[in-house]
């Protein structure tokens, strides 16, 4: 004779339920498309809060793992941004490099000229 194995399934419900039993709301998950387009200010404060109800939800021993998957993916976003910053700087720098050095071509063209007339 088999025994029939009952195996709790866990639905957005019953996590939501777990939290709000300490009065803890699970995160708000939030599209990466509208993260990309989000004000820098208001995605470290988003960070700081989850951070913040993770420590929370951890100090109830209770599963911290959607708190997680946000604060990865607002953590990435940051870094993304980080990069496109220090790779424009690269560019600008390397665009002034250029300017100055074409100034100077032209600067020693002119002269040459210059001398050439007279």
């Amino acid at each position: 004779m088999k025994k029939n194995s009952k195996k709790t399934v866990y639905t957005n419900n019953n996590i939501n339920n777990a939290y709000t039993r300490f009065g803890i709301e699970a995160p708000r998950v939030t599209d990466i498309d509208v993260l990309s387009i989000m004000n820098e200010d208001d995605l470290d404060r988003i960070l700081h809060q989850l951070q913040n109800e993770r420590n929370r939800v951890e100090n109830y021993d209770l599963d911290a793992g959607p708190w997680e998957v946000e604060i990865c993916y607002i953590q990435r976003e940051l870094k993304i941004r980080a990069a496109r910053r220090v790779a424009h700087d690269q560019y600008l720098k390397t665009l002034s490099a250029e300017n100055v050095a074409e100034e100077a071509f032209d600067d020693e063209e002119s002269e040459e000229m210059y001398f050439e007339r007279h």
